[in-house]
């Protein structure tokens, strides 16, 4: 039997990228460190942020759900089920 046309494992575009241990062999230590440090900071950065807003607009919603009454327990039924 032959190889089929489309063979992925022979894909010449990306065979000829460099692996991502090739990609951290031109930094130095120090520089990577500094990189994790760097990324380290901006995801508690931007989780902090993502909360602090997360937990403000839940308030929001809240409030706006209770000035609408929607939070209440309605007056009359909303159907009437019936028993046979």
């Amino acid at each position: 039997m032959s190889k089929p046309n489309n063979d992925f494992d022979n894909n010449e575009f990306l065979n000829s990228l460099s692996p991502a241990s090739d990609v951290e062999k031109d930094f130095s230590i120090a520089e990577v460190e500094a990189i994790k440090k760097k990324a380290r900071r901006w995801f508690i950065i931007l989780l902090v942020i993502g909360l602090t807003l997360g937990g403000i607009l839940a308030v929001g919603i809240v409030k706006v759900l209770n000035e609408l009454g929607l939070t209440k327990k309605p007056d009359h039924p909303i159907f009437k089920i019936e028993s046979k």
